[in-house]
């Protein structure tokens, strides 16, 4: 698709939040959107994440990034899940193995009851590329953070992803971030390269904000089960980047087919 003048001018604003507000907890946990950050036994798409930082090499930490978990996910036969790959940069830099392993992954993300959930082992693009970092972790699950009919926190199984060729301009989507919650708007545009990324999928109506990076996005379907109305969510993209109210995500096919990282389904 080409690039139209109005976006390619487009400064975005990556959607990690760092270590200041972190550090800040007493006054940014009541602005969060609750359920991402209560501490689970299994990690799942929606929840808020903390990234620390070994400090000059030593087994000192430090937090430097709150982001959001996209979705579970293999990788080389190895279960773990996905987030933005910014998500582990920006302090000192982009990092490749064996580097990579100085950051250490948190959740809830912070505070006393906080759980080491592992290190990335994989991350690509500096919100570049395809902008995605892979965490092994045993403990996953295909399962997605969202809301109910009557908006009421809900969980709900991945059952798939949308291809990149079946993601259609105008298509209602929803998102959940860890900050800002579960919106939805629609597809407006995609590109397969902008702006240094490929797969770009950008979201229109539903904003994001600081520390939703790497937050799932979705259609979700409505099933009835044994008399029951619930839902089952397909995979579209994962969030990296936002401009006005516009979201720039990174469509999952696009991630399975460039790095070979593949969702897990329930």
């Amino acid at each position: 698709m080409i690039v139209k003048e109005q976006d390619r001018n487009i400064k975005l604003k990556i959607l990690s939040l760092v270590t200041i507000p972190m550090l800040l907890q007493v006054q940014l946990v009541p602005l969060v959107w609750p359920p991402a950050w209560y501490p689970r036994s299994d990690i799942i798409g929606g929840l808020a994440i903390g990234i620390y930082l070994y400090y000059n090499r030593t087994m000192e930490e430090y937090p430097a990034y709150l982001c959001t978990v996209g979705y579970a996910a293999i990788k080389d036969g190895v279960k773990g899940y996905v987030t933005a790959g910014h998500c582990f940069d920006g302090v000192t830099g982009n990092f490749n193995p064996p580097n990579i392993w100085w950051w250490n992954v948190y959740q809830p993300p912070n505070g006393l009851n906080r759980r080491y959930v592992g290190s990335p082992s994989h991350v690509y693009g500096d919100a570049d590329y395809i902008d995605t970092g892979f965490v092994p972790y045993s403990n996953v699950k295909p399962l997605v953070l969202t809301l109910d009919a009557l908006g009421n926190p809900f969980i709900a199984p991945v059952k798939g992803v949308i291809r990149w060729s079946d993601i259609s301009v105008n298509m209602s989507v929803y998102k959940t971030g860890s900050v800002s919650g579960v919106t939805q708007g629609h597809v407006k545009y995609m590109f397969t390269h902008f702006l240094g990324s490929d797969w770009v999928v950008v979201i229109e109506g539903n904003p994001s904000i600081n520390g939703d990076s790497g937050g799932p996005v979705y259609i979700k379907v409505p099933v009835r089960i044994d008399g029951f109305w619930t839902y089952d969510i397909y995979l579209v993209s994962i969030v990296y980047a936002v401009a006005g109210n516009r979201t720039y995500t990174i469509s999952v096919d696009g991630i399975s087919n460039e790095v070979g990282i593949q969702p897990m389904q329930g």
